[in-house]
């Protein structure tokens, strides 16, 4: 097992918006990046009122375990509050989470927009997408003339995309209180991977609180599909250049998620035998 020198958990969710100004300022972005694609925003939801989540089916989310919640904690998606209904956590001391959510009035969520997981063990150098509700960027960290990083700004609970490229594999990996398989990324310096607008690819992002159970999101033919959940970075407070960015293999993980999430056929099936039902009720009553 590898033990990872990480100072901080990142816990809850917000991120690494596109568009930055001098007065809004996003997660971790360089001020003169340029935007990338991203999925829909209506695939990440915030987890409570510390993290983010990951929509899977119309009725599922997947998230880390490490900031807790659980059963009654409250998902915000697209705008929408649900309610957590039942939580099945993944083997052993996995941060990774499945969760099945509700409307308020108990019905299931049918959700429309939702992503499945990238299965291929081929991440390394691959750019993604960033998405989540975390701190954003705040004031610059000098060395002497030079900026070194950016300060988190403290503000949580705006969603934001970035994007960032894969840059190893981690098994094994003793993150606090958990175990399991990691993707790493790197958050350059500006100029850096030959990208004049910024660093390494355009939208260069990196973690901050308030970001955990988020998606790494690559595109993957044309179908965006969620790859990690930010876990963990490795500067508290503060985001330096070179820092490392780690989030939860979901390849690793898959067989466990995809069978516990039903299928989307299943589910529609599900959901007509349940109208069925009430039908037939209504016209016996």
């Amino acid at each position: 097992m590898t033990s990872l020198a990480i100072k901080r958990l990142v816990v809850a969710a917000a991120l690494f918006s596109l568009t930055v100004s001098a007065s809004v300022s996003a997660l971790v972005l360089h001020p003169a990046n340029n935007p990338t694609s991203s999925p829909v925003d209506a695939v990440v939801g915030r987890w409570g009122s510390n993290a983010s989540a990951v929509v899977v089916s119309s009725t599922h989310v997947i998230t880390t375990r490490h900031q807790g919640g659980g059963v009654g904690t409250n998902v915000i998606i697209d705008g929408t509050t649900y309610v957590v209904a039942e939580v099945t956590n993944a083997p052993g001391s996995v941060d990774l989470r499945v969760a099945r959510i509700e409307t308020l009035g108990g019905s299931a969520a049918g959700l429309t927009d939702f992503v499945s997981i990238y299965t291929n063990t081929d991440e390394v150098g691959q750019t993604h997408a960033l998405g989540g509700f975390g701190e954003g960027r705040g004031s610059d960290i000098l060395s002497g003339p030079n900026v070194i990083g950016y300060d988190w700004d403290g503000a949580t609970g705006t969603q934001r995309w970035g994007a960032n490229k894969v840059t190893s594999t981690i098994n094994d990996a003793n993150v606090g209180a958990f175990t399991n398989d990691l993707l790493v990324a790197t958050f350059e310096a500006p100029g850096e991977g030959g990208n004049p607008l910024g660093a390494g690819v355009a939208g260069e992002a990196t973690i901050a609180d308030n970001d955990s159970g988020g998606g790494w999101f690559i595109n993957d033919g044309g179908t965006w599909k969620v790859a990690a959940l930010s876990q963990a970075v490795e500067n508290p407070d503060e985001a330096l250049f070179d820092e490392e960015l780690y989030g939860v293999r979901l390849s690793s993980y898959s067989m466990f998620i995809n069978n516990t999430v039903p299928e989307p056929g299943s589910a529609a099936l599900l959901l007509i035998a349940a109208a069925g039902l009430v039908t037939r009720r209504r016209r016996s009553a």
